[in-house]
């Protein structure tokens, strides 16, 4: 069933996702995606990469900045991985972007007191996954396994949103409720 599910997203072209990817990658997004690769992020402007080791401790707070850690939790990192891949077909993108999206869902049930699950932070992230998925969907290296993993955490993402609303109207929910749309 996961396979036929695969093949669905795989030749669909009903839905159409909107992905803004740069016509030319330059040779500095390839080199930092190839750090993603070993752990070392670099998410915030300001600040050298940073090495996150494995296991990938995706709470941690290497600059002691805020933004940095909100910016790890919106997966801004995979950005590198995405237009890496689309300049050059490396599966070892993709493997990479599977991985450490399996480790943080799996690391991160739905638990909204909790950083990784404020709503700006939920809806940020779930705009980065779903780009994310749509470029590499047409992966061979993309598995059935892992589409089941990466469903299950887009639905923690709805269930978050919808079970735990932001109960005003603020910019905070328009960026979750936008993340899923």
């Amino acid at each position: 069933a996961l396979r036929t599910l695969l093949d669905y997203y795989r030749s669909r072209q009903s839905v159409i996702f909107e992905t803004e990817l740069p016509a030319k990658v330059p040779p500095a997004t390839i080199a930092q995606a190839d750090d993603v690769l070993r752990h070392v992020f670099e998410v915030e402007a300001g600040y050298p990469p940073q090495q996150y080791g494995t296991p990938v401790d995706w709470d941690s707070d290497p600059v002691k900045d805020i933004e940095w850690r909100a910016n790890m939790q919106r997966f801004y990192w995979q950005s590198s991985l995405v237009e890496a891949y689309t300049a050059t077909h490396n599966e070892r993108y993709v493997k990479a972007w599977m991985q450490l999206t399996g480790d943080w869902i799996e690391k991160h049930p739905v638990n909204p007191p909790d950083f990784a699950w404020l709503d700006i932070q939920v809806g940020i992230r779930a705009t980065n996954l779903c780009t994310a998925f749509e470029v590499f969907r047409h992966s061979p290296s993309l598995t059935p396994e892992f589409l089941a993993v990466f469903l299950a955490g887009i639905y923690d993402h709805a269930q978050k949103s919808f079970l735990y609303p932001r109960l005003t109207a603020h910019n905070k929910a328009i960026l979750e409720v936008m993340g899923l749309t």
